[in-house]
Formats: C-alpha cells, sequence, structure tokens
C-alpha cells in the first residue's frame, strides 16, 4: 500500500521552475528528482481552468500543444501558482475553460480537450 501510494503521490508532487531569460519551464519531481524541461515554442498556448479537489476548486493552467493538454500547473499542489502564471503570459491563452467531471479526465489523461 505505501509503494502505491508514494508512486500515485509523485505522479502529482512536483518543483516547477521557469526560466523567463532561456524561456523555459522545468518540472523535476520530487520524489525521483527526474526533471523535463520544455521551452516555450513547444507549446501553442495555455489554458485557465479549474481542478476539483477534497477542498473544493482550484486554479489550473493547461499547457496546449495539439488541442491537449502537454502538461498542467495546479495551485493545489503549486505554492508559487501566482508567479508561474505570470511568467506564462507571453504565451497564446485560448481563454478560462470550466470542465465537466469528463473533461477533468480527459485532461488528467493527456487527452485532446479543446474542440
Amino acid at each position: 500500500m505505501v509503494i502505491l501510494f508514494l508512486t500515485v503521490i509523485s505522479a502529482f508532487i512536483k518543483k516547477i521552475s521557469i526560466n523567463e531569460f532561456d524561456m523555459t519551464i522545468s518540472f523535476q519531481n520530487i520524489i525521483t528528482r527526474q526533471t523535463k524541461t520544455y521551452y516555450f515554442s513547444d507549446f501553442d498556448g495555455i489554458i485557465d481552468t479549474f481542478l476539483n479537489h477534497g477542498s473544493g476548486q482550484c486554479r489550473t493552467i493547461g499547457l496546449v500543444k495539439d488541442k491537449k493538454v502537454v502538461r498542467y500547473i495546479d495551485s493545489f499542489w503549486c505554492s508559487n501558482y501566482t508567479e508561474l502564471r505570470q511568467s506564462l503570459n507571453n504565451l497564446k491563452c485560448f481563454g478560462t475553460l470550466n470542465f465537466g467531471a469528463w473533461k477533468q479526465m480527459k485532461l488528467l489523461l493527456r487527452l485532446s480537450i479543446i474542440d
């Protein structure tokens, strides 16, 4: 049970940092220490949305490529959400999308969500 819990949690607990000079965003898994870095040009834009958590809805940024959310930044897991959102202002914003349960599941599974 502990291994399963750590595996699930490690998928969500990430250190996210943005280098505005190099125009990159890095996601580092806190448990495994693996880092994935993207250039801003790797994305078509961003969407703003909300994801449901036990404590209510939390602001979320979706990084979009080919109508799919490749990565998302959830304010529930991220303490520097406001700074990250401001750093991404240069990317095209597809607007604020309010998703139902089905679209939220598609977001988490990285399926196409933008019509």
